[in-house]
């Protein structure tokens, strides 16, 4: 025996059903234009209406007082102020969206009720009970795709799940006949920028001594051999660092007749915050270079090594010992090859102080080596180890050598010489040395709308959009179609933003009769 059940409640014991009439089909209109001189008419398009169900009944009771209640219960049963759903036992698996129109008027004679209802189904289709779901897959060439199969008569919507698995920027669902776009296209994961990476940073007073290693044997000099070709006495003496001091004396040894002799500094440079050491970088040395009789000489080295090569050298030197006189000399040395020396004679009257500092910046192929006698520091940031404000004189020198744009840098060398014994030494020590990493690229993760875990949902029925529960329909891209797919097989495409990983996603549909 028949039975139904609407928006919910099963009537199988309270309405007995005597005849179910459901027309093969809704009512069909057909649009026709008559155009003028031409016989007959032009089809244009046929469509259909709402569809009626009618169900002949009993009402169920034992005795006039049940069927008084029965008659209660089944009209607030039946009554609802929208289409619910109505599912009739002979085919349980598909419902109509229905409801109740008309009359329901009941012949009644002693403790038998019987009566005629009318159905209205304002879409005039039968939709399926169960939900379909197909899941999408990744091709061989990237695509993620999903073919939905729809064994009904008539079109459907498509419900849409994507669970994405990264942070994401835009979702599209794309069908042979339809697109819907959330979010958007233009929006990135991140931007790339550039820092600064300060890796040295040593105001060389005692409290510095732990960065500095004294006569190491990783120091290396550009001038291993002097001018008279004996070996200059290199990493002989010691340091003295006393209380107070802006940097360690120079305590000199193995002095002899034409060379130079004397201890030296030497300490390692971190990588930039990206491990690299090949990069663009400042380099600057502050010392202390004081002669006030023509009889003092004195050399210091300066340096930045690559490994057990010296690549890049200031030297700032008075050799005469009979004159003041200051020469500066930039070393560029090729790998395997001859150093290239620059000399710079720089008149000693255009020189103020006893603090000056040397240094050098490479950008790219260019090596900038500037040399600046100190006159003031720019303070404004606090004390330590500021950069040069003004200066009484400074020189500067560029040099544009391909050679040397990726070559690693890893440690720096100070080495004060002093000239033959019983000759007066120009006081000299190292204040100050500083390391930069510039130009230093780096990548920031910019916040997305859609992150790693979200769920979104194409709800093509409703014509909604929601993202973890909560619509979000501002997102809808202008233009876009909620997914209906015809009945047969329909692939069904998905894109996301180009710097995400694909999304878990699934389509669902509820097949639709007529």
């Amino acid at each position: 025996m028949t039975s139904f059940i609407f928006n919910g409640y099963d009537f199988a014991e309270l309405v007995r059903v005597n005849d179910i009439q459901r027309p093969l089909l809704p009512a069909l209109n057909t649009v026709m234009t008559d155009v003028g001189s031409l016989k007959g008419t032009l089809f244009n398009y046929n469509s259909y209406s709402q569809r009626e169900i009618t169900v002949d009944y009993t009402l169920i009771a034992d005795s006039p007082e049940r069927l008084v209640s029965v008659k209660q219960l089944v009209a607030g049963k039946l009554f609802t102020d929208a289409p619910a759903q109505l599912i009739f036992s002979d085919s349980p698996d598909r419902y109509y969206m229905a409801i109740l129109d008309g009359d329901s008027e009941l012949d009644q004679t002693s403790g038998v009720a019987q009566g005629t209802l009318t159905f209205l189904v304002p879409d005039a289709v039968a939709h399926a009970v169960n939900v379909k779901e197909f899941v999408a897959v990744q091709q061989p060439s990237g695509v993620l795709e999903v073919e939905v199969d729809n064994a009904g008569t008539e079109a459907c919507p498509v419900n849409i799940e994507a669970t994405f698995t990264s942070d994401n920027g835009v979702f599209a669902a794309i069908s042979p006949y339809n697109v819907i776009e959330v979010g958007s296209n233009e929006e990135v994961d991140g931007h790339d920028y550039q820092v600064t990476d300060v890796v040295a940073k040593n105001n060389l007073s005692p409290s510095d001594k732990a960065n500095w290693e004294e006569n190491s044997p990783d120091a290396m000099t550009v001038y291993p051999i002097s001018w008279s070709g004996n070996p200059n006495s290199f990493g002989t003496g010691s340091f003295t660092w006393p209380a107070g001091s802006e940097g360690p004396d120079p305590n000199y040894a193995g002095r002899a007749e034409g060379i130079w002799a004397g201890p030296t500094l030497h300490r390692s440079i971190p990588t930039n915050s990206n491990g690299i050491n090949t990069g663009n970088f400042e380099a600057k040395w502050r010392f202390n270079h004081s002669n006030t009789s023509v009889a003092q000489v004195g050399r210091h080295e300066f340096n930045l090594q690559s490994g057990t090569n010296v690549p890049f050298a200031f030297v700032m030197r008075d050799g005469s010992g009979t004159k003041l006189e200051q020469i500066l000399e930039l070393y560029l040395v090729p790998p395997g090859q001859s150093k290239q020396v620059t000399s710079i004679y720089i008149d000693p009257k255009k020189l103020k102080g006893a603090w000056w500092e040397v240094k050098l910046v490479r950008i790219g192929a260019k090596m900038t080596f500037t040399f600046s006698d100190i006159r003031t520091l720019d303070t404004s940031g606090g004390w330590g180890n500021e950069d040069v404000k003004t200066t009484d004189y400074t020189v500067s020198k560029t040099f544009t050598v391909d050679w040397a744009a990726g070559l690693a840098i890893d440690s720096t060398t100070y080495w004060p010489q002093a000239g033959p014994p019983n000759t007066p030494v120009i006081g000299m020590n190292l204040t100050n040395f500083t390391f930069r990493w510039l130009n230093v690229e780096k990548y920031a993760d910019d916040p997305n709308r859609y992150g790693d875990g979200d769920t979104m949902l194409i709800d093509s029925y409703r014509g909604k959009v929601f993202l973890n529960g909560t619509p979000i329909m501002n997102d809808i891209v202008k233009g876009s179609e909620f997914i209906k797919v015809p009945p047969g097989k329909t692939k069904l495409q998905f894109v996301c933003s180009s710097f995400a990983t694909a999304p878990a996603v699934k389509a669902s549909i509820q097949e639709v009769f007529l």
